[in-house]
């Protein structure tokens, strides 16, 4: 479904995709797309610990550690990695 939506707006075939989900990126390295993952966060609080370690054992999610993260610290880590990969 992915690949549905990024094919309806045009955009490139090479995108800086933020995932931990192992499905979309095959479907979209599948279907042409160049994909450079900036990894997604796994669990931010114990209340999404939970739900996080349900996703990397059920749907086989990447980066599942099930480390508290706070979500300033969180933002900070995506800001550089993104432009760390928009600059390369």
């Amino acid at each position: 479904m992915t690949r549905v939506v990024l094919d309806f707006l045009g955009v490139s075939r090479d995108i800086i995709f933020l995932t931990n989900n192992t499905h979309k990126m095959r479907s979209l390295t599948a279907n042409g797309y160049r994909i450079r993952r900036v990894k997604s966060i796994g669990a931010v609080n114990a209340a999404g610990a939970q739900e996080a370690g349900q996703r990397g054992s059920e749907f086989h999610h990447l980066d599942i550690d099930g480390k508290h993260v706070r979500f300033p610290d969180e933002i900070r880590r995506l800001s550089r990695e993104i432009r760390a990969l928009t600059k390369a």
